[in-house]
Parts: structure tokens; C-alpha cells; sequence
């Protein structure tokens, strides 16, 4: 890959990571999915506060294109989100593969009606997005991710 390549791949990443975070706030599940391999490993471990992991059936590791998109879908459903992706540092280290670290902060709000299900009703965060990527069929799509939090302020009820 030469270097003009290897910059057009950056920027279809760069690209590729913004469509997750619009259509993850957007909940637009179709599109999401979209942005993932179908053996894509979600890995939550070191992000999730408490009663967040309740929200999506416990899960902290999920693998699947299908399975990553219902997680998301129940771990923001009746709330309002919006990610950002700052800084990325991406390394492309063959033709299909790459590797990512994107700066992260989130901010999600729930309304009153889900009051019994959590603690609180604001949550903001800063941490980092580890990903992996792969092209297939000509596409990069996210591979392996892995979130963690290094920080999270909550607003309880």
C-alpha cells in the first residue's frame, strides 16, 4: 500500500467511525449493523457503571454483527445519546486490517419513565475506543472494540 493508499484507507475509517457514533445516537439499527463485521467482538468490561449491563441483558462481551446491534439498541432504548470520536491514532497494518484508538466522551440521558430501571438520569464519560478493522468486499468495518471509561459522572434522580 502506498502512502496516498494508506491515507484514503485512514480517512474511510475516519469516516466509518463517525457513521457508528450518527447512527448509534440516530438509532438507526440498520445503519449500525452496517458498520461492523458479522463476527465483530464487542468487549464492554471496562465502560459499563452499574445497572447499565441490566439495561442490555448483562452482557459485557458480545460477538456478532446481530447480537452487538440489539446490545446497543437495549443499552440506549428510551434514552438520548450522543458519542464523540476525537484524536483517532489509526495504523493500517496490512492491505483489509488496521488498528484504532479513538478519544472518546459520551453523554446519555434517560427520562423520568426509566426512573425504576436506573440510578440516575445523566451519564457523561471520557475514555477511549481500542478497535480493530477489516476491509471486506472492498469496505472497512469495525472488527473487534473495546471501550474503556476513565472517567464517569452520573446525575441521579
Amino acid at each position: 500500500m502506498d502512502k496516498l493508499e494508506r491515507l484514503e484507507a485512514i480517512e474511510e475509517i475516519k469516516r466509518l467511525k463517525a457513521k457508528y457514533f450518527r447512527t448509534l445516537d440516530g438509532k438507526e439499527w440498520d445503519g449500525f449493523e452496517s458498520c461492523l463485521t458479522d463476527d465483530i467482538f464487542f468487549d464492554f468490561r471496562d465502560s459499563q457503571p452499574e445497572k447499565i449491563a441490566d439495561l442490555a441483558g448483562g452482557a459485557a462481551l458480545v460477538e456478532g454483527a446481530a447480537a452487538a446491534t440489539k446490545w446497543a439498541e437495549q443499552t440506549i432504548h428510551g434514552g438520548t445519546s450522543c458519542h464523540q470520536g476525537h484524536m483517532p491514532e489509526i495504523e493500517i497494518t496490512s492491505d483489509t486490517t488496521a488498528e484504532g484508538i479513538w478519544a472518546m466522551s459520551d453523554r446519555l440521558w434517560w427520562p423520568i419513565e426509566e426512573k425504576e430501571n436506573l440510578p440516575y438520569k445523566e451519564l457523561d464519560a471520557v475514555g477511549h475506543y481500542y478497535e480493530s478493522y477489516r476491509k471486506v468486499d472492498g469496505t472497512w468495518l469495525i472488527e473487534k472494540l473495546r471501550l474503556t471509561r476513565l472517567h464517569i459522572r452520573r446525575e441521579t434522580w
